[in-house]
């Protein structure tokens, strides 16, 4: 008897578990994607369970229909009723905060099914996983419509492209605050190699995106959010070894919100190691901090960050032959290969050679200082600072105030004399440049010092940039939000070349000063040019949204002005006078002395710096006087507008639709608005950007999937430096405006959940 029962016992209690279904799936924030750690899930009386650590939560429950509850202190909750017939049923849930926080105010950030705009967010866990020792853009190659490389392999010298618009006109942001460089656009990922020990997510907009602030923002926007108060508390320690002896250690931790109110976010790491190109060694620290705290309904926040490296490059382009000859003979050289170096392989870097500076001691004795050297190297400290306040007044008006600087320093290297000199293992030939500059004597400037005919130089690009950046943001009804606000920099780039290392030779020539006093330049002075480029920006924007749950939209209006400044120290002086001007006038000439003996012949020569004298009304200047002024432009004022906007409808809770439309009149970059040679170009236009484009998504617990296509129509494209044109046969500096280009493309990406912790990803891209 007691057997039957136990049978009949075992046979319900396996048919009540069989009659149960695994429910599961993931609760993160609607906005980052970020894993909500210990939400609630409440699924029957007094049942219910929580978020790991990763979010993710799992139980059991009887078919039919359920109602589950999804609660997160500070978020809203969610109510669902589910329909249980499967015996697997996966069900994420995306909760928003319940006020706004600076995230949503000011970093821009998209949110599925509500911003008509494509967009990818890369989570935390992603970037750790994936990223490793690789440059930032790097992971983000599966993301549709994004190409990232390592360009010429140097370790931070990667190139992110986003439907075919370069890294000049993809709008970067750290936090909302813009890093793109004042002057030409580009971003230099070496300064920021550390930042994904404290980065939340990466999200990429492509297009247009939904930035309110006036950044150029053609390709797309690039938005990195790093972790504060907002986020979970914890620590990380990463120790990763890569191949070529690559080696980083990173450390972070991040308080999470701290009962007094305070928070803070801590990280630091280190890297060295050789790169799979010959000789693209680097070596590179982080560091990073950020201190919060609750002041009544403020959030303070202070931050520091910078990344100080050093790594060894090459040129990111060559013959193919360089490398492969077959490779090239298969793709269409015809050419005999005669005199050229070849087939070297894709390791092959020509920038390097073998260095022994040896010298002959007191005794006579040669001492020998063995090495291997990389012509070009690159070095960069570009530190950045903010302080940020964010401000809710009241349930409905929020203001956030930043003010923030980065002030960067730094250069790259590169031969000057005979850069064509190498060896029979196409390296070049630096221990041929160092003996020949050892044993060099010019008597025309020095009995006793050697002159270098070949030497490496540095070009140096210092910058002074500072912003202010103020947005608000106001709930005017539960469907309509308002938002305004004022976007000013300042921009001061310092551009000069100096002697780097003159190969054992002791000094250098150079005229290229019109004011200096010697041609005669050691280490450290200044050589080839000497400029600043100073921006100054305003820029100011509104945007209105409507959402109802179904339908979403928005209408943005900014307008822009660039001011551009160029001051150039290698030219001679204006002479400024009440009555007149002379312009490029004062400064110093070389003069040459000749000597000769009794019989005529010639017998040395000395070379000397006469300072320019003008004489105007009886009175004499130099470059000395207090007339005289260093060679600098007017400022040249460039007005630019955006307009933009889009809608998104929910179909159902499964599908959804949307499209965006803008037209944006850009100012050209600093080098297509003055030339070296201080004047200004001809014809000055805006770039025109046209684009539109449309989306679909497709929603569920098991299947997901976007697909949207765009239009771009890029109007007065700009030629890097412009061209030479003559007018009345007197040559101008000019872009050739009329030149446009059109890029148009296709894009889907989809996910499958075969199990709740197994998925399958793919994309498609098609890009013309």
């Amino acid at each position: 008897m007691k057997k039957i029962f136990f049978c009949l016992l075992t046979c319900f209690f396996s048919c009540y578990i069989s009659a149960q279904t695994m429910v599961s799936g993931k609760v993160v924030y609607a906005n980052t994607g970020e894993a909500l750690i210990g939400a609630t899930i409440i699924y029957g009386k007094g049942k219910g369970t929580a978020t790991d650590f990763d979010g993710n939560y799992s139980f059991l429950i009887q078919e039919g229909e359920r109602s589950l509850k999804v609660s997160y202190v500070g978020y809203q909750e969610i109510t669902k009723i589910i329909n249980v017939r499967k015996k697997l049923l996966t069900i994420d849930f995306k909760l928003k905060t319940v006020l706004l926080n600076e995230v949503q105010v000011v970093a821009d950030v998209a949110i599925d099914r509500e911003t008509p705009v494509a967009f990818s967010t890369i989570p935390m866990k992603q970037i750790s996983e994936e990223l490793a020792s690789q440059d930032i853009p790097m992971v983000l190659n599966s993301t549709p419509g994004v190409y990232a490389t390592q360009s010429g392999g140097g370790d931070g010298d990667a190139r992110i492209t986003i439907r075919g618009f370069n890294q000049r006109n993809v709008a970067v942001m750290i936090d909302g605050i813009p890093v793109n460089d004042m002057e030409n656009g580009w971003v230099y990922w070496s300064n920021w190699f550390g930042l994904d020990a404290v980065t939340s997510n990466i999200q990429v907009q492509r297009g247009l995106g939904a930035s309110k602030i006036a950044i150029p923002s053609v390709g797309g926007t690039m938005n990195i959010l790093t972790k504060g108060t907002g986020n979970k508390a914890g620590g990380t320690i990463k120790q990763s070894i890569g191949s070529f002896g690559r080696l980083r250690t990173s450390l972070g931790y991040n308080s999470g919100k701290l009962q007094n109110g305070w928070g803070f976010t801590l990280a630091g790491s280190y890297k060295k190691g050789n790169g799979f190109v010959d000789e693209t060694w680097s070596e590179g620290f982080f560091y990073y901090g950020k201190i919060q705290k609750e002041i009544g309904n403020h959030i303070l926040s202070i931050s520091a960050m910078g990344a100080p490296q050093k790594h060894g490059q090459r040129s990111y382009k060559s013959d193919i032959a360089t490398y492969d000859t077959t490779f090239a003979r298969s793709i269409g050289d015809t050419s005999d290969f005669a005199g050229r170096i070849i087939n070297k392989g894709i390791k092959y870097n020509k920038h390097w050679g073998y260095l022994d500076r040896w010298r002959i001691d007191s005794n006579g004795d040669t001492i020998h200082n063995r090495e291997t050297l990389n012509t070009k190297q690159n070095y960069y400290h570009k530190p950045q600072f903010s302080i940020r306040d964010f401000w809710t007044v009241n349930e409905k008006f929020y203001v956030s105030n930043i003010l923030y600087a980065s002030l960067g320093n730094g250069g790259g290297t590169g031969l000057s004399g005979n850069t064509n000199n190498y060896d029979e293992n196409g390296q070049y030939n630096l221990q041929e440049a160092y003996n020949a500059n050892s044993d060099n004597i010019d008597a025309l400037y020095s009995a006793n010092e050697n002159k270098a005919g070949t030497y490496l130089r540095s070009s140096i690009n210092n910058h002074f940039w500072y912003g202010g950046l103020s947005t608000f943001n106001y709930q005017a009804t539960e469907e309509i939000s308002l938002s305004a606000g004022l976007d000013m920099r300042y921009y001061k780039g310092e551009h000069y070349r100096e002697v780097y290392d003159l190969l054992g030779a002791d000094y250098a020539l150079d005229a290229a000063n019109g004011i200096q006093a010697s041609e005669v330049k050691k280490t450290g002075d200044k050589v080839g040019y000497h400029n600043d480029g100073i921006v100054k920006w305003t820029g100011m924007f509104s945007q209105a949204e409507y959402s109802n749950g179904m339908l979403s939209a928005f209408f943005n209006v900014s307008g822009s002005n660039s001011s551009y400044k160029r001051i150039d120290y290698f030219k001679k002086k204006n002479l400024v006078l009440e009555d007149t001007t002379y312009y490029e006038a004062l400064g110093t000439s070389v003069t040459t002395e000749l000597e000769f003996d009794d019989d005529g012949n010639l017998i040395g020569a000395n070379k000397t710096m006469v300072e320019d004298t003008i004489w105007h009304n009886g009175k004499a200047y130099t470059m000395n006087s207090p007339e005289a002024k260093v060679a600098e432009t007017q400022w040249k004022k460039i007005k630019g507008f955006t307009i933009k906007s889009g809608a998104n409808l929910n179909l159902d809770e499964y599908n959804n639709i949307f499209f965006n439309i803008g037209y944006i009149s850009k100012a050209p970059r600093f080098n297509n608005v003055f030339y070296y040679d201080n004047t200004l170009f001809r014809d000055i236009k805006n770039e025109i950007v046209k684009a539109v484009e449309g989306g679909y998504s497709y929603r569920s617990s098991l299947f997901s999937a976007n697909c949207n296509a765009y239009y771009t129509i890029w109007e007065n494209k700009p030629s890097s430096g412009g061209v030479t044109v003559m007018v009345d046969d007197i040559p101008y500096r000019a872009n050739i405006n009329g030149m446009d280009a059109l890029h148009k493309g296709l894009e889907m990406d989809f996910v499958y959940k075969i199990l709740h912790n197994l998925s399958l990803e793919g994309l498609i891209s098609l890009g013309d």
